[in-house]
């Protein structure tokens, strides 16, 4: 076994570029800490940035072409294929980035744990591609489109995204999904021009997905070498994915159940159309807010982790985790206030006509995004680098169930209504519990300390966004005064305010400007 891992770290290091010797050897500058971390935040955002814009330039176009109804059958058989997916990824996404995040300085490591892991992965995905193959033909609804879905299946077996995550080569990802992205854009407004293209839209949208994973293999020759396969590791690689595994159930049964039920108990396509609208604007929210931050300061974190100097690691982990608290809160508390205040006029302006109902789940759903970035925060940036995933997979699972049972009493008397309430009471339910167990990584008074002034800071847009409507403008230039006055306004509130996300980002951008000059000289 020790002469068989020698081999492997031999073949790494032949397989790895040979560097210059005696006079042509050049010293490689070393990169900071907070430069590399920078760099994958841009990477990152440039990915969520299109991730933002590419609904923006479609959602208006499909939603007046598909009509809510159509919307709506796309909604609810995603949701079904959800399910699958979910059991073809288990909890490699998570899991796999926390693992290789640790192995990163050790190629011989690291590639082993990946083809193990990507194995199990592959297993996975084929036996659940069987089983939905056979639930398409016999669940007798829908079944063209579910049958198209399959493509999403495939997509997570060849999903490797959690190996660049790991090793914090996020360029490889952004662009790759970045390019897929623009394609899926151009083919949508080709192909989807009927309000019967319901098919085509779902073909394009899980084709782009699939091509996507299948293209991050390009880059993985440079990446990994062979490794020789442990099934006794794999077993431990299986127990591990199971545990990371239980959160995605927790988390699926209130952010794709409630668009099930919903399906299922109203018979309605409609209300599905509603609430698709009002939860993909959100995500869109919570995709700006702290998605990235937080992506990119987690794989950060779980190499920290394994770093023998724990009181240097608790530093450095507090230090990431202040930032981090600060800019997600800032830019979600924003978010929340600000879709208060512009949902009455954004939906009819995007959506187009027979969407009203989405602009009442707005008002319900706002709260949510505050709600998740703390959790979402605690559970990349402590729960999960610091091995704590079965404590907060219980905390998961308890929200799960409130979840579960709240919708099937809101559903039926509230319909998507019903759903939404219950979203947001089961989310806050979860969030109290991680911030109550989070061995005071997270406290009560610091959330209060960082969210008040944000708070204030969102009161007074919100008023500012309210008398916005007292003026006759198209509804087009409404929002855009709406976006940008309500942006200066609370920006400019909590530069007064003295806010200490303000001074975050006044830090970052005078290390960027700086950056730039040195290079100028």
């Amino acid at each position: 076994m020790e002469q068989n891992q020698q081999t492997l770290n031999q073949n790494c290091i032949q397989s790895a570029p040979t560097e210059p010797t005696g006079k042509n050897k050049r010293k490689k500058p070393k990169k900071s800490k907070e430069t590399s971390l920078l760099k994958n935040i841009i990477y990152n955002n440039f990915y969520l940035v299109l991730l933002v814009l590419v609904p923006l330039i479609t959602t208006p176009y499909v939603s007046r072409v598909l009509q809510p109804s159509g919307v709506g059958v796309y909604s609810y058989t995603h949701s079904l294929v959800t399910y699958f997916t979910m059991f073809a990824s288990l909890g490699t996404l998570s899991y796999g980035q926390r693992e290789i995040a640790r192995r990163r300085e050790n190629k011989a490591e690291y590639s082993k744990v990946f083809w193990e892991i990507e194995l199990i992965t592959v297993a996975s995905s084929l036996a659940c591609l069987g089983v939905w193959l056979i639930f398409s033909f016999i669940y007798q609804i829908y079944t063209h489109y579910l049958l198209i879905f399959s493509l999403l299946i495939l997509s997570s077996c060849f999903d490797i995204s959690w190996f660049y995550a790991g090793l914090e080569k996020f360029q490889h990802t952004s662009f790759i999904n970045s390019m897929f992205k623009v394609l899926s854009v151009i083919l949508i407004f080709f192909f989807v021009r009927e309000q019967s293209d319901v098919d085509k839209y779902i073909l394009i949208y899980a084709g782009s997905l699939f091509l996507g994973s299948l293209s991050m293999w390009l880059f993985l020759p440079q990446n990994v070498c062979r490794a020789k396969i442990d099934r006794s590791s794999m077993r431990k690689h299986f127990q591990q994915t199971l545990v990371y595994f239980l959160p995605t159930v927790a988390t699926s049964i209130y952010m794709v159940l409630d668009k099930s039920l919903i399906g299922i108990i109203t018979g309605q396509s409609e209300f599905n159309g509603y609430y698709e609208q009002a939860t993909r604007i959100i995500n869109l929210a919570k995709t700006v807010s702290f998605m990235a931050i937080v992506g990119v300061v987690g794989s950060r974190t779980s190499y920290l982790y394994t770093k023998e100097n724990q009181s240097q690691v608790k530093t450095e982990i507090a230090a990431y985790l202040n930032v981090a608290l600060e800019m997600v809160c800032m830019l979600s508390v924003g978010f929340c206030f600000g879709i208060l205040g512009t949902a009455a006029n954004l939906v009819p302006m995007f959506f187009g006509s027979g969407y009203q109902p989405t602009v009442y789940l707005l008002y319900i759903f706002s709260p949510i995004i505050v709600i998740i970035a703390l959790s979402f925060l605690l559970g990349e940036l402590y729960y999960t680098p610091s091995g704590r995933r079965k404590n907060s997979t219980v905390y998961l699972l308890i929200g799960a169930g409130v979840n579960f049972v709240l919708n099937l009493i809101f559903i039926p008397l509230l319909q998507a209504y019903g759903a939404a309430l219950a979203s947001v009471i089961a989310e806050l339910v979860i969030t109290v519990l991680f911030l109550v167990k989070s061995n005071q990584t997270l406290t009560w008074q610091k959330v209060g300390q960082v969210l008040w002034k944000k708070a204030a800071a969102g009161g007074i847009m919100l008023v500012f966004l309210c008398i916005s409507y007292l003026f006759t403008l198209p509804p087009l230039f409404l929002l855009i005064a709406q976006v940008t006055g309500g942006a200066a306004v609370y920006l400019i509130t909590l530069i007064l305010l003295r806010d200490n996300s303000m001074k975050e980002i006044w830090y970052i951008l005078k290390r960027i400007f700086t950056r730039k000059k040195a290079k100028k000289e």
